[in-house]
């Protein structure tokens, strides 16, 4: 897997889209699918860009709970 920024970008812009204290469930983005999604949902947890729970299995799947101070900070950079 190659790390795809713009990928981390479009998550971040789609859990914004969520309503408060609600989560947002990881889907195919840009092209990509559920497990290129998770696997960056992983990178995105790892850098403090969001708070999140990975599910690991026969098929990957995530929840972000919220974005980080930090993620905020990245979507501004951006």
């Amino acid at each position: 897997m190659t790390r795809d920024m713009d990928l981390i970008r479009e998550i971040l812009l789609e859990v914004e889209k969520v309503p408060a204290m609600q989560p947002w469930h990881s889907t195919p983005l840009l092209g990509h699918d559920i497990t290129d999604v998770v696997s960056h949902i992983q990178l995105a947890l790892d850098a403090d860009l969001v708070e999140a729970r990975i599910l690991k299995g026969m098929m990957p799947d995530a929840f972000i709970i919220r974005i980080t101070n930090n993620g905020y900070d990245f979507l501004e950079s951006v």
